[in-house]
């Protein structure tokens, strides 16, 4: 397939453009190459004859762009697989007694801690804190390079996103009435549908 990107006819010059020919993934999966536009018809005597120009400033840029970022260019990571968990083995540790001291130092119930902490136990995947914690790696790198440190606020960020989900978890035991989440009775089957309703938005 091809797809005209640009053809621009100037009232008295024809220029060059250029064209981006996709193929499905592959070594070569885009190819870039020039082509003269051709004179349309309906010019007019005003055109004149004129040699082709040369490819606009906005074309070579755009034609730079996809050079640059072809599957060519890439670098070839090979075929070893890494796993985020131990890759953020050390940010991730902590996090959920981070949390749940965070909950204990913000309410003067024990019950209400109790059934709020319920879930935080450690026994969760931790998917949501591990992105989290990943995207701020990510976005320090520039900084601060291959040992880059998450700063505190992002942790806090990691911590939310966990929170979120606990309370997500026990409103819905309440609506579901589940009787067993990660091994263990869940909190419905516990404590009133009251309390735990009231526990899931105290997290929030």
């Amino acid at each position: 397939v091809q797809d005209k990107l640009m053809c621009q006819f100037g009232p008295k010059v024809r220029r060059q453009t250029v064209f981006v020919k996709l193929k499905p993934p592959g070594p070569s999966s885009m190819r870039i190459f020039g082509k003269t536009c051709q004179r349309v018809t309906t010019c007019g005597p005003a055109c004149g004859s004129a040699g082709p120009g040369p490819i606009t400033g906005a074309a070579r840029r755009l034609a730079s762009s996809l050079q640059s970022t072809s599957t060519g260019s890439l670098p070839d990571y090979g075929t070893q697989i890494v796993d985020p968990y131990r890759l953020l083995e050390d940010d991730l540790n902590g996090i959920y007694e981070d949390i749940r001291s965070e909950l204990e130092r913000n309410t003067n119930q024990p019950e209400l801690n109790t059934i709020a902490t319920y879930y935080f136990d450690g026994q969760g995947k931790a998917l949501r804190p591990m992105v989290a914690i990943l995207m701020a790696k990510a976005v320090n790198y520039h900084v601060y390079g291959e040992n880059s440190a998450i700063l505190p606020s992002q942790r806090q960020v990691a911590m939310i996103s966990e929170m979120i989900h606990s309370a997500s978890l026990i409103h819905d035991d309440v609506i579901d009435q589940s009787d067993f989440r990660r091994g263990k009775p869940s909190v419905n089957v516990l404590w009133n549908h009251k309390k735990v309703a009231m526990a899931g938005d105290f997290i929030l």
